[in-house]
């Protein structure tokens, strides 16, 4: 695989789930601290009406937009099923002939501490969960065996994955967890970066990870 040639950070897809928001906020202030010499990362804010309402959605859940049948559909013409539609065709429009990483942020009201939910065990994505689980005890890693039309905003980009971090109440602002998921994006930033100089060294690491299994 080649290098990455560009970071997005999505924010407010859950318009309630103000981790994210405003962390995105500070590196819209401060861009340069998501900046790296051999990428370009960039911050969007997924939901704005949900955002501005404090709600999770406006009329159906974005983070269940995505799957390819729907953005396929004109007749799916929600609030959420348009600015699905906007993200993704936004988005592979940019990865065009890149390497896209796609990190969406979110925050719950489970004791999930700092959890990375990958939606596939792509080679890069394991030696990435691996590293930041070893330099980070607190970081856990979570596999959601991917349905055959995933429909997440995650699942846009072959590298693409989420952050979920709690507990934290929806609509609340918590400085611990805010500063928590802070870190570990620089931690990611600074991985790709080393991996993008050949630096990344092959390590015999072993990853734990939790599997989805069933709903009770």
């Amino acid at each position: 695989m080649g290098n990455i040639n560009s970071v997005v950070i999505a924010t407010g897809t859950h318009g309630n789930e103000f981790t994210g928001i405003y962390l995105g906020k500070k590196f819209e202030q401060f861009p340069n601290l998501i900046q790296r010499s051999s990428f370009d990362t960039r911050v969007f804010l997924s939901n704005p009406k949900a955002f501005a309402a404090a709600r999770r959605y406006i009329d159906k859940d974005l983070n269940r937009c995505f799957a390819k049948a729907d953005l396929q559909n004109s007749q799916l013409a929600s609030y959420e099923d348009i600015l699905a539609k906007n993200i993704y065709y936004l988005l592979k429009e940019e990865s065009k002939n890149k390497q896209q990483v796609l990190i969406d942020l979110h925050s719950s009201t489970a004791n999930m501490q700092l959890t990375i939910i990958l939606k596939s065990q792509h080679p890069f994505l394991l030696q990435l969960a691996t590293k930041l689980s070893v330099i980070n005890p607190e970081v856990k890693i979570c596999y959601s065996q991917p349905t055959r039309d995933s429909n997440y905003l995650c699942s846009i980009s072959e590298l693409g994955f989420a952050i979920e971090v709690g507990p934290v109440a929806q609509g609340v602002l918590n400085a611990e967890l805010f500063q928590k998921t802070e870190a570990l994006i620089y931690q990611v930033l600074d991985y790709i970066e080393s991996y993008n100089q050949g630096l990344a060294q092959q390590e015999n690491n072993r990853l734990t990870f939790y599997q989805y299994r069933n709903h009770i």
